[in-house]
C-alpha cells in the first residue's frame, strides 16, 4: 500500500497536492499524465486504486516483454518461454517416433504422435498399456532430470559459498 502525503505548494515537489518526493516513478508518471486525476486528488482510496492498477499493468506487462531464449537464441516473450520449459522431448508408446511431450499433462494424447492418436487412442474409452508404461517412464525421466538440476545448482551453491 502507497502511503500518500499530502502538502501544499512550496519547495516539496507536489502533483495536484500529492507529495511526489517518495513515490515511485512509475505513480509520478501516472500524476503527471492523468489530468483527470485533479478532479479527485482530494480522494485517497481513488488515487490508491490507480496506484494498484498501475501495479497490475506493469505486472501482467511483464509476461508480455520480448526476451532472448536461452536455448534456441531467438526472440520470445516472457509467457511462451516459460511455456517451453514445460515441453520435452519424448517418443510415442506406439512407433516409437520423436514428439514433444509436456510436463503437465497426462492425457493420452501427450504421449502418442497425431497419427497414432488418430489410429488407436481417438474413439477408445480405455487406455492402452503402452501409453501407461510410455506415461510412467516419461514421469520418471522428469523426475531425474529435476534431481540432477537439483544437485548442479546446490553444487554451484558450495562452490560459490566461499
Amino acid at each position: 500500500m502507497v502511503e500518500i502525503r499530502r502538502q501544499n505548494a512550496g519547495k516539496t515537489p507536489t502533483k495536484y497536492g500529492i507529495v511526489t518526493k517518495g513515490l515511485k516513478p512509475r505513480y509520478k508518471k501516472v500524476l503527471n499524465e492523468n489530468p483527470v486525476i485533479k478532479k479527485y486528488s482530494d480522494d485517497d482510496r481513488f488515487i490508491q486504486a490507480i496506484f494498484r492498477i498501475e501495479d497490475e499493468k506493469i505486472r501482467l506487462s511483464h509476461l508480455q516483454r520480448p526476451f532472448v531464449h536461452p536455448v534456441s537464441k531467438e526472440i520470445y516473450t516472457f509467457e511462451c518461454i516459460k511455456d517451453s520449459y514445460k515441453i520435452f522431448n519424448w517418443e510415442c508408446a506406439y512407433c516409437k517416433i520423436p514428439i514433444q511431450s509436456r510436463i503437465d499433462r497426462f492425457s493420452p494424447d501427450n504421449f502418442t504422435c497425431e497419427k497414432c492418436y488418430k489410429y488407436y487412442i481417438k474413439d477408445s474409452k480405455k487406455i492402452n498399456q503402452r501409453i501407461i508404461e510410455s506415461s510412467l517412464s516419461f514421469t520418471e525421466k522428469c523426475k531425474r532430470m529435476m534431481i540432477d538440476n537439483q544437485k548442479s545448482f546446490l553444487k554451484y551453491l558450495k562452490k560459490n559459498e566461499k
